[in-house]
């Protein structure tokens, strides 16, 4: 999307609200795609299906203080799948390229063991290897623990899953778990890849790649000069570590503060802040970071089990 938006008009309106961009410039919502035989592939699909990975998956532990029935938790499974057709891809070679179909129908058996080792442990050790070409791209098994305990083991291939997948997979388990029933989806995973296949290939999605060579033709994107502890290694690996940190319960009364005031996400304030710690550390006003983004902001996608990036 190309779009300017001035300092004066920042200030001058405190916020810009991504919804006010994004219904200008013709944008377009995303309509059903119909009953296809074949369905393409999101760009982030074809991504990790050329690497040809066939255990890149998430894998979740749900842990319960009772004894499961297996197949309570095996239907509430199956019901996921049919109401997620992400779930039930599988995918083929046609005619020089990778399509998706979906299943009408597929179901999974539930696993189950008795273990006396940890949680985590047990999470850590629960992996499978796919078969992308005939499903199913999720496993389970209910793991029996001493005290009466059990633990649900969820793995599910990343090829239909990102990080938002799993708060909406969950939500719709408990809701199931809860014997309540699921909203009808307005979209599915099919009519956002069928879109975005068509926009790719628009005479829009040119411009807009014009647009953007045209605006950093020419810019210098050397690496921030930080006083690291170490020489930096030029090899990117692009691999994720992550920090926790425990913060007081005054200084975040402090960001939910400033984020009110302001119309803007706590997620803006904190990343504001790591703006202005990197010009302290390198003197440097005109700095990029690369942010992952999950692109729910069509009508109708927020509850899609989906993979963006």
């Amino acid at each position: 999307m190309k779009k300017d938006v001035s300092n004066l008009n920042y200030f001058n309106n405190h916020f810009v609200s991504i919804q006010d961009l994004l219904t200008e410039d013709g944008f377009q919502e995303i309509s059903k795609t119909g009953i296809k035989d074949f369905y393409p592939l999101s760009f982030s699909q074809k991504r990790l299906y050329s690497s040809n990975n066939n255990s890149d998956s998430t894998t979740l532990g749900i842990l319960f203080n009772t004894k499961l029935a297996p197949s309570k938790i095996e239907n509430i499974l199956n019901k996921l799948i049919k109401v997620h057709s992400s779930l039930r891809y599988v995918f083929k070679y046609m005619d020089g390229k990778t399509v998706v179909s979906i299943l009408d129908n597929q179901t999974i058996t539930i696993e189950t063991e008795r273990s006396s080792f940890d949680v985590q442990t047990l999470v850590d050790n629960y992996y499978n290897t796919f078969d992308l070409k005939n499903g199913p791209l999720l496993h389970a098994k209910i793991v029996f623990l001493e005290d009466g305990l059990s633990l649900v083991l969820l793995n599910i291939h990343n090829i239909v899953f990102d990080e938002l997948s799993i708060k909406i997979f969950l939500k719709d388990f408990f809701t199931l778990y809860n014997e309540k029933e699921l909203d009808n989806l307005s979209l599915e995973y099919a009519d956002y890849t069928s879109w975005e296949d068509n926009f790719l290939n628009s005479d829009k999605s040119k411009s807009y790649n014009e647009f953007w060579k045209n605006k950093f033709k020419n810019q210098d994107f050397a690496i921030l000069n930080l006083p690291y502890d170490f020489p930096l290694d030029n090899s990117k690996l692009y691999v994720k570590e992550e920090i926790n940190l425990e913060l007081s319960k005054e200084y975040l009364n402090n960001v939910q503060t400033i984020s009110k005031e302001n119309n803007i996400s706590i997620y803006s304030v904190l990343l504001s802040c790591l703006y202005i710690l990197l010009y302290k550390y390198s003197t440097k006003s005109d700095i990029t970071i690369g942010l992952p983004y999950d692109g729910r902001y069509f009508a109708g996608s927020y509850d899609i089990i989906r993979k963006l990036f």
